[in-house]
C-alpha cells in the first residue's frame, strides 16, 4: 500500500518544479516512522512548518505528514518538559501550513480550491482539475464541508492569532528583570509578536483572495 502511494505522489508531481527544493519521504528519521507523502504543490508548506516546529522546539519529532479528506496533516511529537509557549508556537505553526494547503494546489502550488468527485477530495487549480481523469482519486473519502465550514476554520485560527498577539503585548511591558525571571529577552519578545503578526497576516489575505 505504501508503494502505491508513493507512486501516487510523483505521479502528481508537475513537470516545472525546478524551484520547488525536492522532499525525501523515505528519510523515516526526519519524516517519521508512519509512510509520508504529499504532493509538491504543498511542499514550501511542509517544509516552512518543519524549519519552524524544529527551531521553536529543539527535539520535535516529526510523525507523520499526509493528505487527509483533501487537506495536509502534519502530526508531530514535543518532547517532554517542552515549555508550554513553544508548545503553542508549534501547534499554530502547523495550522497555517495546514490551512495555507486548503488554497494551494496539491500538484503545483497555484491558487486550487477542493474538488468533490464522488466523494473524493483534492485541492486543486483549475488546470490540473481539468487536465487530470479522475482527479479525485487521489484523496480521501469524507465528509464534505457545509458552506461556512472553510470561514470558521479560518476564523478559529485567527482568533488564535490575535489572542497570541495580545499576549505578546503584556509580555513587552514588563520590565527587563520580569522577561530574565521568565527566562526571556526583549528581542524575544519583539521576535515571537513579528512572527505571529506575519502568520496572521497571511491568513487574513487567504482569507479575502477566497472570498471569505
Amino acid at each position: 500500500m505504501a508503494d502505491d502511494e508513493t507512486k501516487e505522489h510523483e505521479m502528481t508531481e508537475p513537470a516545472d518544479t525546478d524551484e520547488v527544493d525536492p522532499i525525501d519521504w523515505t528519510d523515516k528519521e526526519r519524516w517519521g516512522p508512519c509512510h509520508s507523502g504529499v504532493g509538491r504543490g504543498w511542499y514550501p508548506a511542509v517544509l516552512a512548518a518543519e524549519r519552524q516546529l524544529r527551531e521553536l522546539v529543539p527535539g520535535v519529532q516529526i510523525q507523520q505528514v499526509k493528505e487527509k479528506w483533501g487537506g495536509l496533516r502534519l502530526y508531530y511529537h514535543c518532547p517532554d518538559g517542552t515549555p508550554g509557549e513553544s508548545a503553542h508556537l508549534a501547534y499554530l505553526a502547523v495550522e497555517v501550513a495546514e490551512e495555507r494547503c486548503w488554497a494551494a494546489c496539491e500538484k503545483c502550488g497555484a491558487p486550487g480550491r477542493v474538488r468533490d468527485d464522488r466523494g473524493w477530495r483534492l485541492v486543486l487549480c483549475d488546470e490540473h482539475q481539468r487536465s487530470v481523469p479522475g482527479a479525485g482519486k487521489g484523496g480521501r473519502r469524507g465528509p464534505a464541508p457545509g458552506p461556512g465550514a472553510a470561514l470558521s476554520r479560518r476564523l478559529a485560527v485567527v482568533r488564535k492569532l490575535r489572542e497570541a498577539c495580545e499576549a505578546a503585548r503584556v509580555l513587552a511591558d514588563l520590565c527587563p528583570d520580569e522577561l530574565a525571571a521568565c527566562g526571556l529577552t526583549a528581542g524575544d519578545v519583539e521576535a515571537l509578536e513579528g512572527w505571529w503578526r506575519a502568520a496572521l497576516v497571511s491568513l487574513v489575505a487567504l482569507g479575502a483572495a477566497e472570498g471569505l
